[in-house]
């Protein structure tokens, strides 16, 4: 395979170092890095799955995130020592938005549909604005609500197009149980690190959640690790994890938190609803899963509510809060 296919994954990288630059803490590049994250996120779909008919779950999760953290760790630069009364946050913030989301998604997902998954996920936004609203970071804003709920039900559309679409029955309360779970964490991980954020910036508080949160993940790979054939997986293969740990992780999570930062946690989470839409384009392009009129009609709504929210800094957040 041509390596220069995977060359914007490299310029995507070199941001790492400059996003926690005050310099970038502009709405407009928050904007614009929510934009590659929702990219990166959406042809992320394609790969994983591509990649998984070859590479076992576990083994694919923990060499992603072995990756991300060990490129963020060599990349982070010292900008002073984590008060010691902050280390119980980050701890909650990786076992919170990576070991729990990640185990509430993956076996949520062995045990539900696609599409209850995606629909469930997309409420995701909803769960932050109200816990961002509750513990008094962001205002009620009417705009919020009313963009939270026209998201949601586009991607209900979407999936409603879907072969298979969304039902409710015995057969997947066990996984939309868990699925629910994931997404009340991704709301937690979005709001609770905002204030840590703010006090050391996006790249730091990353590293520091993917190296606690992402190291049972690898310890969890670690039996299938030593079983797999790594000399007979292709180039092809090592390009996807690396592009799922580098790109889709560690590249990612920085960019959301700088746009968690400057936007505050409820305009952020609604973005997350694009992903989907641009997941269908990508199996479009790239699989050949040609999109139906409802899902074309779904993407369109959920363009108009992130469309909705105004692209102005979130009102700041005093960063001792998060002491306690």
């Amino acid at each position: 395979m041509d390596a220069s296919r995977y060359r914007p994954l490299t310029g995507t990288f070199r941001l790492l170092p400059l996003v926690g630059s005050p310099l970038q803490s502009h709405p407009t590049r928050a904007v614009l890095g929510l934009i590659a994250v929702v990219l990166i996120w959406g042809v992320n779909f394609s790969v994983v799955k591509d990649a998984l008919r070859v590479v076992d779950p576990l083994v694919f999760n923990a060499v992603r995130f072995l990756l991300a953290g060990v490129a963020l760790a060599a990349l982070h630069t010292a900008r002073g020592r984590i008060d010691r009364r902050d280390l119980p946050a980050l701890v909650g913030l990786g076992i919170c938005g990576h070991t729990a989301y990640q185990a509430g998604f993956i076996f949520g997902l062995d045990r539900t549909l696609a599409g209850n998954a995606a629909v469930i996920l997309a409420a995701a936004p909803i769960w932050t604005l109200a816990l961002a609203v509750l513990v008094g970071q962001e205002p009620s804003r009417r705009s919020l609500w009313w963009a939270a709920v026209l998201g949601l039900s586009g991607i209900g559309l979407v999936i409603a197009g879907t072969p298979g679409g969304f039902r409710v029955g015995s057969d997947t309360w066990t996984g939309d149980l868990l699925m629910l779970g994931a997404s009340a964490c991704w709301a937690g991980y979005t709001v609770a690190g905002r204030n840590l954020v703010l006090k050391y910036g996006a790249m730091t508080v990353t590293t520091w959640a993917i190296g606690i949160g992402g190291l049972p993940l690898v310890l969890a790979g670690v039996p299938g690790a030593l079983t797999t054939p790594w000399g007979t997986l292709s180039g092809t293969v090592w390009l996807q994890m690396g592009y799922a740990g580098l790109a889709a992780i560690a590249a990612a999570y920085v960019l959301w938190y700088k746009g968690v930062e400057v936007l505050g946690s409820a305009s952020t989470a609604l973005w997350s609803n694009l992903v989907p839409c641009v997941a269908i384009l990508v199996a479009w392009l790239w699989l050949g899963e040609e999109p139906s009129l409802l899902q074309l009609t779904g993407a369109g709504l959920v363009l108009f509510s992130v469309g909705m929210v105004r692209r102005r800094p979130a009102a700041p957040v005093s960063p001792r809060s998060s002491r306690g």
